[in-house]
Order: C-alpha cells, then sequence, then structure tokens
C-alpha cells in the first residue's frame, strides 16, 4: 500500500499555505499527485435581500464572486505547489458546500488533509463539524494539521495510540505508508481494567510482530490510564517529541449530527501536532 493521490482541502484562511506545505512534504516523499480542493460554498440569501445586502454590499455575496474567490484560492495552491518543486499537482473548484465536496473527492484520494477547526476565530474558515464529518464520512485517512505551528518531517516521529479496537485497526493500516517511512514508530497503550471484550482484541505483541513483517520497527509503551485519553495523548506525544499522531476516530451519527467519543473530541480540540484519523 502506498499514497498515490493526496488531496488538500483549500480556502482562503490563513493557515491553508501551512496546510498545503504539509501536504506537499507527503506528496513529495511518497511520489503521489497532489490535488487542491476550492469548494465555492453556498449563501443562503432571503429572496428579497434586506437594504443592507442591497447594492454594492451585495456584490460580494454573490454567486460569481464565491467561484471567483475558489479559483484565487486554487491558483494560490498551484503556485505555491509548483513553487515547493512539485509537478504532478492539480487545482479543483467544486461550486457547493465544504463537507459534501470534500467526501466525494476525498473518497477517490488515498489520504486526505484538512485543518483543525478554530473557535476563536471571528469568522472561521473550517466550522468545528467539518473535521469530525470528513474523517466518519469519506472513507479514507484523514490527517488533520493543527491551526497554530508550523510542521516539518511530519512523518519522522509517529505515535501510534492502540487499543485493539476496529477504529484504531484502520487507523495502523491507512497509516502504513507513513510508519514504513518512519524513523522512529511509538505504539502507546493505556492500561484499564480487564473486561470480557478486552479478552478478545489483538495484543500489542501481536501488533508489533504484523508491522516487524511490513518492515516498520516499533516500540511498545504500557501506560496506566488516569483520566481523559485524549489529554493523556496529547502530552505523552508532547513529552516523547512525536511529530505525528495516528488513532482512530470513535463516534456515531445521529441524522445530521455526529456524536464523538471523548478522546477523539479532545484531540481535534487540543491536538498540538497533526493527527491522522481514520473510522
Amino acid at each position: 500500500m502506498t499514497y498515490r493521490t493526496i488531496l488538500a482541502y483549500l480556502d482562503d484562511s490563513e493557515r491553508t499555505p501551512t496546510l498545503v506545505a504539509v501536504a506537499a512534504e507527503l506528496a513529495r516523499a511518497h511520489e503521489a499527485r497532489l490535488v487542491g480542493l476550492a469548494p465555492t460554498g453556498w449563501l443562503d440569501i432571503p429572496g428579497r435581500p434586506r437594504p443592507a445586502l442591497a447594492g454594492m454590499e451585495y456584490i460580494p455575496f454573490t454567486t460569481e464572486a464565491l467561484l471567483e474567490r475558489a479559483r484565487k484560492v486554487a491558483s494560490a495552491f498551484e503556485d505555491q505547489a509548483r513553487g515547493l518543486g512539485l509537478g504532478n499537482v492539480e487545482a479543483r473548484v467544486q461550486e457547493g458546500d465544504p463537507v459534501p465536496s470534500t467526501l466525494m473527492h476525498g473518497r477517490t484520494a488515498d489520504l486526505v488533509v484538512i485543518s483543525q477547526s478554530d473557535h476563536h476565530a471571528p469568522t472561521p474558515a473550517v466550522p468545528w463539524e467539518f473535521p469530525p464529518q470528513v474523517v466518519m464520512g469519506c472513507g479514507r485517512p484523514v490527517l488533520v494539521v493543527p491551526r497554530s505551528g508550523e510542521f516539518g518531517a511530519v512523518g519522522r516521529h509517529v505515535l501510534l495510540a492502540w487499543n485493539g479496537s476496529r477504529e484504531a485497526t484502520r487507523a495502523v493500516a491507512d497509516s502504513l505508508p507513513l510508519l514504513c517511512k518512519a524513523q522512529k514508530v511509538e505504539v502507546l497503550c493505556f492500561e484499564e481494567a480487564p473486561s470480557p471484550g478486552l479478552q478478545l482484541q489483538p495484543r500489542t505483541a501481536d501488533l508489533s510482530a504484523w508491522l516487524s513483517i511490513h518492515g516498520v520497527r516499533a516500540g511498545l509503551v504500557h501506560e496506566r490510564r488516569r483520566g481523559n485519553v485524549g489529554a493523556e495523548l496529547i502530552e505523552h506525544a508532547s513529552k516523547a517529541g512525536a511529530a505525528l499522531v495516528v488513532m482512530g476516530c470513535y463516534g456515531h451519527s445521529r441524522l445530521s449530527e455526529f456524536v464523538l467519543g471523548g478522546a477523539s473530541r479532545t484531540m481535534l480540540e487540543d491536538m498540538k501536532v497533526p493527527v491522522l484519523m481514520s473510522h
């Protein structure tokens, strides 16, 4: 398995160049095609605009303006990617909302790269529900880039969160191209009280043996769970100097609302390094 196509979500936020730089580095390392997706988004304007939306103030909110903005974002992506030395680059402009657009294009990519939401931004480019909807809906591994900081050599030191679950198993398999190229791989398992279900889960020793078959030498770390697994995972990643966290994303859909598990929610809110999630 390898990454042949990497999809990067684009908007006009100030964090997009950082996201593109991360995606470009991965594309170069895996000799992959880098695709930048710039959705236009939709704006629900009432049939009869209020006076505040009339005249010149109304122009920036037209469909044509949204399309033009997306084209500028796509053009800036192409310029940056080619300036970073990439030759296999494609920019796509999609008329529509970010979530369905990203799901549609992401399902034919090997890896999707998006930004973390920013609760404190006055006009957030990525709403809070965007990352979990993409992670849980596209069926592909999703790399979430934090809202602050610069990140080089993302796959150098990988911290893999393991609890033997289906989601964690997907994350391990989905991240295998990164694990094979990493200089250091650390498997972190939080010890919990024994239960009948845990007896049927793969042991960390079995995971280590499977990784070894694929050429990945991984160190095993067992820690006793003290509280919120997400917070403890973030703390361990910081102390260990990890450049990337790999984990399963836990949750379920209730109509249009996504209900996340505690560790997934904490990580999406407070991550300090890029996180690869699978569901």
